[in-house]
C-alpha cells in the first residue's frame, strides 16, 4: 500500500525513508501438521469427514501398543473391498486383504510396509521401537512435535488403476493457501495448480499382484508397490546394483494420455476436499494471528499426493507440506523442468503480485479468521492469468456442468 506503518519503515543511510509495501512469507500455520500421517487422519476425523471416501480407511495406532492390545483392536485389517469380502468370503476363499502400516514420522517412501496380519503388524512396530530405542527418537520427536506420533494403518489402494505396462502410479497436485490482511481482517485464500504431475513406480506390478489371491501373491515388491519419487529401494549394499533400476519417473499428467479424462474429476476431488476441510484451516491460521504488521503476508504450499483405483476413484493419501525441492535436472525431461520453472513463476505472480485467472471480487472460498463481515478482496486480479485456480470456481463450474448436464438428459427424455 505504499503507507508507512510501525515498524515497516527505516532510513537507508542517506536520508532517505524506505517504505515496506509487502513481504510474503511460506510460514502460514493453515497446514501445519497435516505432512504428519497421523495428524491427517485425525484432521479428517475432526472434520467429520473420514468416513466419506476423500482418503483410504485409516486406524491410528499407538507407538508402544502391546501384542495383547494390538491383537484386542485391530479385529480387521482396513480394506476398500471389506464389504465385498464379507459378502464373499468362504472356506475355501483364497482372498487376502493387504494393508499398509506407516511409520510415525515417515517421509519419502520409507517407512511404508504392507501387512496382512495383526501379528506382522505388531513384528513391525516392535522392530522399529528396538532400532530406535538406541538412540534420542522419543526425546526429540517430543522437543519437535510436542507429542509421541502414532502409526497409522491404512487400507491399500485395491485395485489401483495401472499405466504404461502395469505399473502403479500416484498424482501430485498443488495447493496453495494465502493469508491476505483486508480492512484489518485476516483472510484465508485456498488455490488448486491446474498443472499435475505423475509420479511412476519403477517397475510393473504382477499379473495377480493387482488382484489378492491367495499364493504368496500378497507379498508386495516395493520396487512396483511405493510410487513415491525419495524411494530408491533396498538400502543393502548386496543390492545398490539393482537400485539403479528402481529410479521411479516423474512426468506430467498430459503425457499420459489414458489419464487425461480424470483431469476435471481429479480437480473436482482435491478442491472438494480441501474446501471440506477449511473450517480447521481457519482455525489453524487463527491460533497464530499476531499483531506483525498488515504488509507482512504468509503463504504456504503443499504437494497432495492421489491414487486412483482402477475404476477411476481417487483417494487422498499424503499431504507434503512445503515439498522437497526438485530433482536434479538428468532426472526429469526438459518438459518437466520447464513445467517447474513456470509452477514458480505462476507461484510468484500469484502470492507476490496477485496475479491469478480468477475473478477474486467474488470472496466465498475465504475463511475469514477474525470476526468480519463478507466483503470483496481489493487485490488486483485483472493482470495476466496464471495456472492456480480457486477452489470455489472450480468446485462452481463442475456442479454447472453437472445440472447442465442434468438438465439435458431431461430434456431428451422428454422428447
Amino acid at each position: 500500500n505504499g503507507k508507512n506503518t510501525t515498524n515497516s519503515s527505516k532510513n537507508n543511510g542517506q536520508g532517505e525513508e524506505l517504505v515496506l509495501k509487502s513481504c510474503h512469507h511460506g510460514i502460514s500455520s493453515a497446514l501445519d501438521g497435516l505432512e504428519d500421517k497421523d495428524e491427517l487422519v485425525r484432521t479428517f476425523q475432526r472434520c467429520r469427514i473420514d468416513h466419506l471416501g476423500y482418503a483410504p480407511p485409516s486406524q491410528l495406532i499407538q507407538w508402544d501398543i502391546t501384542l495383547a492390545e494390538c491383537q484386542k483392536r485391530i479385529t480387521k485389517l482396513p480394506s476398500l473391498q471389506q464389504e465385498e469380502l464379507d459378502k464373499n468370503t468362504n472356506d475355501d476363499d483364497d482372498e487376502v486383504v493387504v494393508a499398509v502400516l506407516k511409520e510415525p514420522l515417515s517421509s519419502q517412501g520409507k517407512g511404508i510396509h504392507f501387512v496382512t496380519s495383526v501379528q506382522e503388524i505388531f513384528d513391525v512396530m516392535e522392530n522399529h521401537r528396538n532400532m530406535k530405542s538406541s538412540d534420542d527418537f522419543l526425546d526429540e520427536v517430543m522437543e519437535t512435535k510436542g507429542r509421541i506420533p502414532c502409526w497409522v494403518l491404512q487400507s491399500e489402494i485395491y485395485p489401483a488403476m495401472l499405466i504404461r505396462d502395469r505399473k502403479k502410479f500416484h498424482i501430485r497436485m498443488y495447493i496453495l493457501v494465502m493469508e491476505t490482511y483486508e480492512d484489518g481482517d485476516l483472510l484465508v485464500h485456498l488455490y488448486l495448480y491446474n498443472r499435475q504431475e505423475v509420479r511412476i513406480a519403477a517397475q510393473p506390478v504382477e499379473d495377480d499382484d493387482n488382484h489378492n489371491t491367495g499364493g504368496g501373491k500378497e507379498r508386495r515388491n516395493p520396487s512396483a508397490h511405493i510410487t513415491n519419487g525419495g524411494f530408491t529401494g533396498d538400502n543393502n549394499a548386496d543390492n545398490k546394483e539393482n537400485n539403479k533400476n528402481n529410479k521411479r519417473k516423474r512426468v506430467l499428467l498430459t503425457e499420459v494420455k489414458e489419464l487425461v479424462p480424470y483431469i476435471p474429476a481429479l480437480e473436482f476431488f482435491c478442491a472438494n476436499t480441501f474446501l471440506q476441510l477449511l473450517p480447521d484451516i481457519t482455525r489453524r491460521v487463527g491460533c497464530t494471528v499476531d499483531d506483525q504488521p498488515a504488509q507482512i503476508q504468509k503463504h504456504v504450499l503443499a504437494g497432495v499426493d492421489i491414487m486412483m483405483t482402477e475404476s477411476g476413484k481417487p483417494y487422498l493419501l499424503e499431504v507434503n507440506v512445503n515439498p522437497r525441492s526438485p530433482p536434479t535436472p538428468d532426472e526429469v525431461s526438459s518438459q518437466f523442468q520447464s513445467h517447474l520453472v513456470s509452477f514458480l513463476d505462476d507461484m510468484i505472480n500469484l502470492v507476490v503480485f496477485g496475479k491469478n485467472d480468477t475473478n477474486q471480487n467474488n470472496n466465498n472460498n475465504s475463511g475469514k479468521s477474525k470476526n468480519s463481515s463478507s466483503k470483496n478482496s481489493s487485490k488486483n486480479n485483472s493482470s495476466k492469468s496464471n495456472n492456480f485456480v480457486r477452489l470455489e470456481d472450480i468446485v462452481d463450474a463442475a456442479l454447472l456442468k453437472q445440472q447442465q448436464q442434468h438438465t439435458s438428459n431431461n430434456n431428451n427424455n422428454g422428447r
